[in-house]
């Protein structure tokens, strides 16, 4: 692993932590954050948002056992399986 400031990033960059023990697993394209939640809240996609911060750019996904799939500002908060569809169908990356 290399150490950048209080960051940590993996080589491949796949996983990115701040450290206020926010955990986004992503590349600078793409972050995705699972939760186990059934309602997705606020305070949910503070690590979406914090790793918005230093990837502008990047798509953010918040996958979640909440059954509804929306678009919340810049985040897709998608349910489990439709993930996974868009996921097998190649809509993600």
């Amino acid at each position: 692993m290399e150490r950048g400031g209080d960051d940590i990033i993996r080589k491949q960059g796949i996983n990115w932590t701040k450290p206020c023990s926010f955990s986004v697993h992503a590349d600078a394209k793409v972050a995705i954050e699972i939760k186990s939640s059934e309602e997705v809240k606020t305070k949910h996609k503070a690590g979406l948002k914090a790793f918005k911060e230093e990837h502008p750019n990047a798509r953010l996904i918040l996958v979640s056992l909440d059954p509804i799939t929306r678009l919340s500002e810049d985040k897709e908060l998608l349910y489990v399986t439709d993930f996974f569809e868009m996921l097998w169908a190649g809509k993600v990356f």
